[in-house]
């Protein structure tokens, strides 16, 4: 059985950062907080929300309230206001025809995750759908990672790989040992994808999968 394949979703598989600033800029609102300079809005996208939001000072139950308010913005408007990126969906069945198992380990909600891959109708190309939970006990990008390989009864996490466009995604892999690609069309960079520690940077999806195709 291969090992697994993990992919984070906004910047990764889809770009969704219209729909988040929005419903982010939209939290604020609700807040009180003055919206940043449009120049910093990108790099909102990709960091756990809790984390997001502390950068603009908030601390517990008010931390609790701007995800609230983000949700609920996002739910009814931001979702689905995404696009794949180009050559994604066919990297995706092209690794998924060679038998690769794939993981989604994203730090957006899992419902909200399963809901947009459905939509995209690329939910089919992966086994598990991992997210933060509404609880808030799984809210790091490290604790998305396990809990997915545990879905997946995966406990090597040397085996498997973890594709991503933030430091946060390479910051996870790290804990887990699991080696990390930096995809370099996202909202990080290069700079920030190196510095995370990742073992290559890829230019597109095809470059990616004829870098994942030859694993043992």
């Amino acid at each position: 059985m291969p090992a697994p394949i993990l992919f984070d979703l906004d910047g990764t598989i889809i770009d969704s950062g219209p729909g988040i600033i929005h419903s982010l800029l939209t939290a604020l609102d609700v807040m009180s907080i003055s919206r940043p300079d449009e120049s910093e809005w990108s790099s909102m996208v990709g960091p756990p929300l809790w984390e997001m939001f502390s950068r603009f000072g908030l601390e517990g139950d008010d931390i609790e309230r701007a995800i609230v308010a983000y949700r609920t913005e996002y739910r009814a408007v931001g979702m689905y206001d995404f696009t794949v990126y180009d050559g994604m969906a066919e990297a995706l069945r092209e690794l998924q025809g060679r038998g690769e198992r794939l993981a989604i380990a994203t730090a957006k909600l899992d419902q909200f995750a399963i809901a947009m891959l459905t939509h995209a109708g690329l939910e089919d190309c992966f086994e598990v759908i991992a997210g933060v939970d509404p609880e808030g006990t799984r809210r790091t990008k490290v604790a998305v990672m396990r809990h997915c390989f545990e879905e997946l009864a995966w406990s090597d996490h040397r085996d498997a790989v973890m594709i991503g466009d933030r430091s946060h995604d390479g910051e996870g892999a790290a804990e887990l040992g699991t080696p990390f690609i930096g995809v370099s069309w996202g909202y990080g960079g290069r700079e920030e994808l190196a510095s995370a520690g990742a073992s290559v940077i890829v230019d597109s999806p095809g470059q990616l999968v004829g870098h994942l195709l030859p694993r043992g």
